[in-house]
């Protein structure tokens, strides 16, 4: 099951996927991707510029019910009964996906974007790839 960018948006993520895990198959996974509210693009705007914008689409979506640094988000995978098996993390400096800063973030080695610090201030979005726990 692919939850892609749709957590956010949900007054109650747990439960989903609480229920997801139940029509889960053996051997079934879940790939969840969420923006992460610690980007620097966060921190630029709340912090210097003094304002939590809402914009039409990003980390600031209008839309967004709920806010997801990367620890926030497998704690919800974790304790809604799944196993995380794999994390990607999509490093971008700001909103927009272009761009040479962009292009040479994309070239860090998997195993350096996902140690913190990088991941939680370059990573813009994060994917999980999980399975059912056993317990």
């Amino acid at each position: 099951m692919i939850f892609a960018d749709v957590l956010e948006h949900l007054s109650n993520p747990e439960a989903t996927l609480a229920t997801a895990r139940d029509y889960l198959t053996p051997g079934g996974c879940i790939i969840v991707s969420l923006p992460n509210i610690r980007h620097v693009s966060a921190f630029f705007s709340i912090y210097l510029a003094g304002s939590f914008p809402r914009r039409e689409r990003g980390i600031f979506d209008r839309t967004h019910l709920r806010w997801f640094c990367i620890a926030d988000g497998k704690r919800m995978v974790t304790q809604s009964g799944f196993h995380i098996d794999t994390m990607v993390v999509n490093m971008r400096l700001n909103d927009r996906p272009g761009g040479l800063v962009n292009r040479i973030l994309r070239k860090i080695p998997p195993p350096v974007a996902r140690t913190a610090p990088i991941s939680d201030f370059l990573g813009y979005q994060f994917l999980l790839r999980a399975t059912k726990s056993d317990a």
